[in-house]
């Protein structure tokens, strides 16, 4: 394997053996308490989950995301949790296509439209990457995984202490700008375990993002 698809590889390998929860930190739900309504008048069949995003319907505001690819486990993995996307009407996003630059046997591993036929699909690449590609090359990636959208990932802390990981983060903001600018389809600016504060929001924000996960 490459050194990119043996990444990818420890960490599915990872998150399905090792203990990889914050350890301190929570979802908060542990300080929400629901009170219960004995008396809801309402029928439960007419209450509608759903919701449109990017032009696509949704059953239900969930999202399968961001899977990896890039290795040959991950196919198995993309193409089986695509297909339940598409049969249950949740979005499904893609791990960073970055392998595709570098291996092109590595593309079917982020194929998956043949069993999400109607399903939103995101794609998905790094800022660092797309601050060396061109637009049309970003576009090429989207249109070859039948992409809805792009997400384009920030996640320096995660680089940094990562063995052989991106270290110079500059031209990022200037190339998502460019991407909201011109590429057909929406850009969203994803996060990948850090959170996205009001600094990096606002200069998100400066450059025409509307999407931020």
């Amino acid at each position: 394997m490459t050194g990119i698809a043996e990444r990818k590889a420890d960490h599915i390998e990872l998150c399905a053996t090792g203990d990889v929860g914050f350890r301190q930190k929570t979802t908060l739900f542990d300080d929400v308490e629901l009170v219960h309504d004995a008396l809801p008048e309402v029928d439960l069949s007419s209450i509608d989950a759903s919701t449109t995003v990017f032009g696509k319907r949704l059953r239900a505001p969930l999202f399968i995301a961001s899977m990896t690819g890039g290795t040959g486990r991950a196919e198995g993995i993309n193409r089986e949790l695509s297909r339940i996307a598409e049969e249950r009407g949740y979005g499904f996003g893609l791990g960073s296509q970055r392998s595709m630059l570098v291996d092109e046997e590595r593309a079917a591993t982020f194929e998956v439209r043949d069993g999400a036929p109607t399903a939103l699909v995101l794609g998905n690449l790094g800022g660092v990457q797309v601050r060396s590609m061109t637009t049309e090359a970003v576009l090429e990636l989207v249109r070859r995984v039948g992409a809805d959208a792009l997400c384009v990932h920030l996640n320096p802390a995660q680089e940094i202490v990562q063995p052989g990981g991106d270290r110079d983060f500059r031209g990022v903001v200037d190339a998502i700008a460019r991407l909201v600018r011109d590429l057909p389809v929406p850009v969203v600016a994803k996060e990948t375990g850090c959170g996205i504060g009001p600094r990096a929001a606002s200069k998100l924000a400066r450059v025409g993002v509307r999407h931020l996960d």
